[in-house]
Parts: structure tokens; C-alpha cells; sequence
């Protein structure tokens, strides 16, 4: 895991970075973030593999969000001939950063592929948390939850009908959101926002779209959570989400992409 750390950080900390720190720049006092993220997996059509995520600052909610842009573009992208030009417009005004990972044939992750790496390191989140709850008692609690799932998901590893081709992309996918997760920790600000703050935000940043107020909070400047962390509990949740959704095909075994 630490190469492909190693791989992606030293991707990002090209010219990227740069980038993402000038987006970072135009909201000094957001400190929630939220991200939304898009797949094209294993279609035979596409020339590659490629993982999408856009992140937002939290001056408008999810649905608030929602509601502008279906305001400017009423049509799925995908399935439009035109793009109505406020829309385009709205692209442009950098209120939303993206980062798409294309992962070719021959790449870093790969080996997240084979059936031993994902044992050993579900072996090894496994021990890590345990570890985790004898060092840091004050989340031994949360630990100790996330190390349950993790064992009753490696207990489901033995059974004939587990689906590692799945759980390697779940844990793909996982990983660098983790990533741009702890990207993100490196710029954030140092303090917690409050009610009125985050009407102040959504004034500023978000004028004449809504007026309603929410809740923001954010966690320290260089401290985000810990990626093991987030890439053991994420792995878990995602994994089971999938086999539950009966809309998944990856899940049924047919092999259609994600």
C-alpha cells in the first residue's frame, strides 16, 4: 500500500496539486467538504477503467446543490445532444474541483486484483485495529465496531460465492477516496464553523441560490483522519452496500461494469 501511496501523491504533488490548492484558496472559511464520485468499471467498450470524483464546498447541502444545477441542465449529460450555456457557465466558475484516476491495464493498483493481497491485507486492517484499540482508548469503541466488520467480512471471504473481483474494485475505489480525503486535511482550516458562519458562507459564496442555514464542521489543518482508518471502515460499508443492491450487476456476477 505504501507504493501506491507513494505512486499517487507523487502524480498529485505535480501540477495538480497546484491546482487544487488555488480552488482550496477561492473558500478560506469552508471546513466541510463533501464528495461525490462516478465509475466506468470493466466496460468492454471503454479503453479504460476510469474512477471520477468531484469535490464541493459545503455551502449549500446536497439537495440544495442538486436543485441548482438541474435548474441550468435538466438532462442527464449523458443522455443530451446540447448543453444549455448557464451551465457551462457554471463549470467554469470553479465552485467544484475534479480528479479522474484512469487506470490502464498494466497500473499501480492492480495488484489489488489478486485474491492474496486482498487476504493479507484484510489481515492486516484486522491486527491494525485491534492495535488501535489499546493505543488510542479514547476511539477504542469505534475501533473496535470497524474490527467486527472486518472479520465478519474475512469470514465471508471463505465462501464459495464471494466475489473478490468486486471487493478489489470496492477497495480501488476506496483508496483513493481515502486519499483525496487526507488530500484534503493537508489545506483545510483549523476550526470548527458555527451556525451563523455557515449562513455567512453560503451569503458569500452562494448568493441568490438559497437562504437556508445548516451546520458545518470540518476537522484540523494536517490532521485529517487517519487513512488506514477511513480505507478499513470504507472497504467494509462499500463492500456490503454492493452485495445488497439488487440493481448492482458486478454483485449478481455478470460482469457489466459498475
Amino acid at each position: 500500500m505504501d507504493n501506491m501511496f507513494i505512486c499517487i501523491d507523487t502524480t498529485v504533488n505535480k501540477s495538480a496539486i497546484h491546482q487544487f490548492k488555488n480552488f482550496l484558496q477561492k473558500y478560506p472559511e469552508v471546513t466541510k467538504w463533501f464528495m461525490c464520485s462516478d465509475y466506468c468499471i470493466a466496460d468492454t467498450k471503454k479503453p479504460n477503467d476510469v474512477v471520477s470524483f468531484v469535490l464541493y464546498p459545503y455551502i449549500l447541502d446536497f439537495n440544495e446543490w442538486n436543485e441548482v444545477v438541474s435548474s441550468m441542465q435538466k438532462t442527464d449529460l449523458k443522455h443530451c445532444r446540447q448543453v444549455s450555456p448557464s451551465f457551462c457557465d457554471f463549470t467554469k466558475e470553479g465552485y467544484f474541483f475534479s480528479f479522474n484516476f484512469i487506470l490502464r491495464e498494466n497500473n499501480i493498483l492492480r495488484k489489488l486484483d489478486e485474491k492474496a493481497s486482498l487476504d493479507y491485507l484484510l489481515k492486516v486492517y484486522i491486527e491494525m485495529t485491534e492495535n488501535w484499540q489499546v493505543t488510542t482508548p479514547n476511539n477504542a469503541e469505534a475501533y473496535e465496531k470497524i474490527n467486527k466488520k472486518l472479520k465478519k467480512l474475512q469470514n465471508a471471504t471463505k465462501q464459495k460465492s464471494f466475489n473478490y473481483k468486486m471487493f478489489g474494485r470496492v477497495i480501488k475505489i476506496c483508496f483513493l477516496a481515502g486519499y483525496l480525503r487526507y488530500l484534503l486535511g493537508q489545506f483545510t482550516r483549523n476550526y470548527t464553523q458555527t451556525v451563523k458562519r455557515a449562513a455567512d458562507n453560503k451569503r458569500r459564496y452562494a448568493p441568490g441560490w438559497v437562504h437556508s442555514t445548516c451546520l458545518l464542521r470540518g476537522f484540523p489543518k494536517g490532521a485529517a483522519p487517519h487513512l488506514a482508518h477511513d480505507f478499513a471502515e470504507q472497504s467494509v460499508v462499500c463492500y456490503t452496500l454492493c452485495r445488497r443492491c439488487p440493481e448492482n450487476t458486478v454483485a449478481a456476477g455478470e460482469g457489466k461494469g459498475i
